[in-house]
């Protein structure tokens, strides 16, 4: 058994350099773990990159909350000191390489606020994906309208059902 003033002096110690890591001017600025860590509070920052070199899940929201509410949830959240109409409010991107080893955006997600007005507030969704080498507009859906298809390309549009000839 270690003495109790032991056990204390090394917490000293260990408390002792966990202060120095932010000296004055000189910031941590990387922070490598090895193994399960738990984090309490608010982790803070400007950006964040998430990084493995296999298939394993970079990011996991999970939620142990036994009652019936939704949950995990993840908020996108805009907080503006100034919105304005037509706002973009941001964006999901989907990206991988092509065969010349270029990143290429191949969908994205995309959200804007129409009108800022209180009671009112209007929002939009427009989902794009890439066609021949271009990424293009899909889905629209606005506070007056659904299009499919908004920049007229020549596509396919069908509707599948079991045993029925003419859905539309």
């Amino acid at each position: 058994n270690c003495p109790a003033s032991n056990i204390n002096n090394a917490i000293r110690e260990l408390m002792a350099h966990l202060k120095n890591v932010d000296t004055g001017s000189q910031a941590l600025t990387a922070l490598s773990v090895t193994g399960a860590t738990t984090l309490t509070g608010a982790l803070t920052g400007t950006t964040a990159t998430l990084t493995t070199a296999d298939n394993t899940d970079q990011l996991s929201l999970v939620s142990t909350d036994t009652d019936a509410n939704q949950g995990p949830n993840l908020r996108m959240y805009r907080n503006s000191a100034s919105p304005a109409d037509n706002d973009l409010l941001g964006y999901i991107e989907f990206e991988g390489r092509n065969d010349a080893s270029e990143d290429v955006k191949l969908v994205q997600l995309a959200s804007q606020i129409n009108d800022v007005s209180d009671g009112t507030e209007d929002g939009s969704f427009y989902i794009s994906s890439m066609v021949d080498g271009t990424l293009r507009n899909r889905v629209n859906f606005t506070p007056t309208e659904t299009v499919f298809n908004e920049e007229s390309r020549s596509l396919d549009f069908r509707i599948e059902a079991n045993g029925v000839a003419n859905m539309f």
